[in-house]
């Protein structure tokens, strides 16, 4: 695999990359209730084009989580091309860049369970920058990718390293991306280089186990322990 010189390396790149995030992003967090047969949406006012938007969510029970733009969550909770979409039996985090200015949508959507889901849900919103990825970190990716290809047998996704406005990392488009935040979060937690490598690398193989067992048609692709043991 990488050698431990280069996860390193990758740590440094997106700690240094973090700072850089022009604005501080705006989070709040909300708890309810989401009936059996029915669906709830959470507005988000007013987004700049641009603006990175992360979510976090927790539930006791399958449901679907969708986030929309205006036009399409007028046809709720039948869209046709929501930016992001994916069945959570447990937890799940994920970070979208909004396209256009306007309202966006958090949609959760119950209708194929009999009985209530509770959410918990934080959802933290910044304005993107361009340009926010990470040469040498990109550079040690490319590497990785190299090493997954003679390990696994799947179909070519994406690894991307960049600012995000966000402390997480996540899949995207059948792709993943490591947030710089991420990183930076780790080092000041454990305070030192090799335990935020090795915190990191579990996490990268987290989510590169959520996308090679999906490719490969594995029933709990989305489920996190299943992820977990994989990592």
């Amino acid at each position: 695999m990488v050698s431990m010189r280069a996860v390193l390396s990758l740590v440094a790149c997106l700690v240094v990359l973090a700072p850089h995030v022009r604005a501080a992003g705006k989070e709040a967090t909300l708890n309810f209730e989401v009936s059996g047969g029915t669906w709830k949406s959470m507005r988000l006012k007013n987004l700049p084009k641009g603006a990175l938007v992360g979510i976090e969510m927790r539930t006791n029970g399958g449901v679907t989580v969708s986030l929309v733009d205006e036009t399409d969550h007028q046809r709720a909770p039948n869209f046709l091309r929501p930016l992001f979409s994916s069945r959570v039996d447990s937890k799940i985090s994920f970070s979208v860049t909004t396209p256009a200015a306007g309202h966006y949508y958090v949609v959760f959507d119950n209708r194929l369970a009999a009985i209530s889901r509770s959410i918990k849900v934080t959802v933290q919103a910044a304005r993107g920058e361009p340009g926010g990825r990470s040469a040498p970190a990109e550079e040690v990716l490319r590497k990785f990718e190299a090493q997954l290809n003679k390990i696994f047998i799947f179909e070519p996704f994406p690894i991307h390293a960049r600012r995000c406005g966000v402390a997480t990392a996540f899949v995207r488009d059948a792709g993943i991306v490591l947030c710089a935040e991420y990183a930076k979060k780790l080092y000041e937690t454990l305070g030192d280089k090799q335990r935020a490598s090795d915190a990191l690398v579990f996490t990268l193989f987290h989510e590169v186990g959520h996308v090679l067992l999906k490719q490969w048609q594995y029933p709990f692709h989305d489920n996190e322990e299943v992820a977990d043991e994989f990592a």
